[in-house]
């Protein structure tokens, strides 16, 4: 499992890097999205299950930031 979250974080970091190449933000948070999510698969592979929910929330708000632009929400995430 160590090799498999290795790989994970490793595409991870790539998406982060591309992220920088797009000019459309849904693009743009679609790869933060991908990249926070495999992040924390890799920490929970690891076991480290609350870094894991962590960036899990963290992909929930890219997740939501894709699609919607609530100010009530983004506040909600920030709290």
């Amino acid at each position: 499992m160590f090799i498999v979250s290795q790989c994970l974080v490793a595409i991870a970091t790539l998406l982060d890097l591309a992220s920088f190449q797009f000019k459309s933000r849904s693009a743009i948070l679609a790869c933060l999205f991908t990249s926070v999510l495999f992040t924390a698969v890799h920490f929970f592979l690891l076991d480290k299950i609350s870094a894991a929910c962590l960036m899990f929330l963290a992909a929930l708000r890219y997740g939501y930031c894709i699609f919607a632009r609530d100010l009530r929400v983004m506040l909600g995430f920030m709290a």
